[in-house]
């Protein structure tokens, strides 16, 4: 899964945070080797920005972990993105545990997590390689407190997954999230082709839930795709709670979106972003 949200919004739309300051922000973990990397981990030692994914190759990688039918629906709705775009997520809760232990995985790596403007220079250099954003973008998450976890294959970046603790992240379509105080957004997770399936961003997940929590968050919530089939499985695995459905549908020429929430009120995790006039 690419994403689990698109953009993030200004820091003057901070509407809570955190309550319990960290005497240190940056941990890491380690996880237990079950099988050898690939070859191509050897890769590990290029340098610099990952190159961005050809049309063609983006294509083979969704038929590849999405499979035909998924493909086929995700293809008919960029086909009609002239005239109709859709999005449909389901919105899932995970309560916070504590000391969650690191799941099994196949391969040997390291998570760290960062937050703050303190590790804004270890976190700009370990996502240079692997990130397509900007260092600005990379500087807003983390001054407005934002943590993200990296996962490592010796020197090199080869996923991460970001949580916010801040109101007014965007979804899509200008529908953006309303975090409570004690709880956080997952969003915006990537990892490297050539090391999916290995339990990563599981990985991923539980040092963040791990950090986290002895911050005081209680809850945690993220947003998938329904066409995301392999985030789905994961989903499934980890046994958590599907709260709401949400269907966002945009009429291409229309200021208006129509918004269908099922499950859970649309209006108790999400707001439309207000336009200046």
């Amino acid at each position: 899964m690419r994403r689990l949200s698109d953009e993030t919004a200004p820091s003057d739309e901070i509407t809570s945070r955190a309550n319990a300051e960290p005497p240190r922000n940056t941990v890491r973990t380690r996880a237990r080797v079950e099988l050898s990397p690939v070859d191509n981990a050897s890769k590990s030692n290029q340098e610099g920005r990952a190159k961005p994914a050809t049309p063609w190759s983006r294509a083979f990688e969704i038929l590849r972990w999405r499979g035909p039918w998924r493909f086929l629906v995700l293809s008919l709705r960029e086909l009609s993105k002239p005239l109709v775009y859709w999005h449909v997520y389901y919105i899932i809760q995970n309560d916070m545990q504590p000391a969650l232990p690191t799941p099994a995985v196949k391969g040997k790596f390291e998570t760290s997590v960062y937050s703050g403007e303190q590790d804004l220079a270890k976190a700009s250099t370990a996502l240079a390689g692997v990130a397509e954003l900007t260092p600005a973008e990379i500087a807003l998450r983390l001054k407005r407190h934002d943590a993200v976890a990296v996962a490592f294959a010796g020197q090199q970046a080869i996923g991460y997954l970001w949580m916010t603790f801040c109101s007014g992240l965007e979804l899509v379509f200008d529908t953006v999230w309303i975090v409570h105080p004690n709880e956080a957004v997952l969003y915006d997770t990537f990892v490297l082709p050539e090391w999916r399936g290995r339990g990563i961003h599981a990985c991923m997940d539980v040092a963040l839930n791990n950090w986290a929590y002895s911050r005081g968050i209680e809850r945690a919530f993220a947003s998938i795709s329904a066409v995301n089939n392999q985030s789905l499985g994961v989903l499934k695995l980890a046994g958590k709670a599907r709260i709401m459905t949400l269907v966002l549908v945009r009429v291409c020429g229309l200021e208006r979106t129509w918004i269908k929430a099922t499950g859970l009120p649309f209006n108790l995790y999400f707001q439309r972003k207000q336009h200046a006039e």
